[in-house]
């Protein structure tokens, strides 16, 4: 009886664990598009950003808010356009679901709701003005994202490889985030500009194309996870004087092969530039 009950425990575990797997596993610092002057060529920005999942699995089929973060960086304006950033981010994951009643929503007994999720970016982009109020350009990202998929769990209910060795826990949490888009924006000088971001993101999300617990072989236990997906930033950034404010809303897909996996990310910010 015991031995049945460890088995239904860890198949319960791996079901959970491919629950996360439609989701936004890791969400890399979020560089608002906007150009930065040469005439004040370094700007300091924070957001508060957070991700929703539309198709939840969850049992009282409710949408799911899966993490919230903080963001900080520097953006620095080499010249002619060309800018470079670095951001760190960090804050909060579950996997069912913030602000919820977990238990309803399947944790198993001994686990926590909650796990931390952290990392950093470095990005580079080109903007140029096509005209007085027009802008566009590219931008891409790189960074690594840590983010504790099981919190309150332990080592060996991530389980084995194809090979039979122990998969491990800081392999399977851990993501190299890419992001690579066209840049298309409206700005109306000392009074706000406008933004559209699409974005292809690489890295993100372990390539699970069901949302139940896929076969071991299946599993991206790497650093690297294989899922490919997209996202597309709309924003405005507005003048307050020295203080610029951000408004961000941004749909994802976090895998193509998922059609569980669309969701959507709002961000609140603000940056000044120096």
């Amino acid at each position: 009886m015991k031995k049945m009950t460890q088995k239904l425990l860890f198949s319960l575990a791996l079901c959970v664990a491919a629950m996360p797997a439609v989701a936004q596993m890791a969400t890399p610092t979020n560089f608002t598009p906007v150009p930065v002057g040469e005439a004040a060529p370094l700007r300091f920005f924070t957001n508060l950003q957070g991700s929703t999942l539309f198709s939840s699995n969850a049992k009282d089929g409710k949408f799911n808010m899966y993490n919230g973060q903080l963001n900080l960086g520097l953006i620095y304006n080499v010249g002619m356009g060309l800018d470079v950033g670095f951001g760190i981010h960090g804050g909060m994951f579950s996997p069912y679901g913030m602000f919820r009643d977990a238990t309803a929503a399947g944790m198993p007994t001994g686990y926590s709701q909650y796990g931390a999720m952290f990392g950093a970016d470095i990005m580079v982009r080109y903007l140029a003005m096509f005209s007085d109020m027009f802008y566009g350009g590219i931008q891409a990202q790189v960074g690594y994202n840590y983010t504790n998929l099981l919190p309150g769990s332990t080592d060996d209910v991530y389980g084995k490889d194809k090979d039979g060795k122990a998969i491990s826990k800081g392999a399977m949490n851990s993501f190299i985030p890419v992001l690579a888009g066209i840049v298309v924006g409206l700005d109306f000088k000392d009074a706000v500009a406008f933004y559209l971001f699409p974005a292809v993101e690489l890295g993100q999300t372990g390539n699970y194309t069901n949302t139940t617990a896929p076969a071991t072989a299946d599993r991206n236990n790497g650093v690297w996870k294989s899922a490919v997906g997209m996202q597309i930033a709309v924003g405005t950034a507005i003048d307050l004087g020295a203080t610029k404010l951000v408004i961000e809303l941004k749909p994802r897909m976090a895998n193509f092969s998922n059609s569980n996996s669309w969701g959507m990310d709002a961000t609140l910010g603000a940056f000044w530039d120096f």
